[in-house]
């Protein structure tokens, strides 16, 4: 919750309106643009995600669908797995033979 003087802040039209404008930013940043820009930023710098989720108010699986690929360590694991061979058991049971 936005405050302001001890009480919730309703509406942020004109204030967000004038800070968009003192920024140099186009009328198509709202505040949405920069709470996703922050987000994705987070991610790319390897922030954890529990961190991430915590501080912006979402869940894992919110991050996960819509931040995941930012991250660093996004599939890792798989891309990790492309440089190593499978081990396979060459041992054939008597069963088969």
């Amino acid at each position: 919750m936005i405050e302001w003087n001890g009480e919730p802040v309703r509406r942020i039209n004109r204030a967000f309106r004038s800070a968009r404008q003192a920024a140099g930013l186009g009328p198509d940043v709202v505040p949405h643009t920069l709470r996703h820009t922050a987000i994705t930023w987070q991610a790319q710098l390897g922030v954890p995600m529990h961190e991430i989720c915590g501080f912006f108010g979402m869940t894992p699986e919110m991050f996960d669908r819509v931040y995941g690929h930012h991250h660093p360590d996004y599939q890792v694991n798989a891309v990790n797995a492309l440089s190593r061979r499978p081990t396979v058991s060459r041992q054939i049971s008597r069963n088969q033979t």
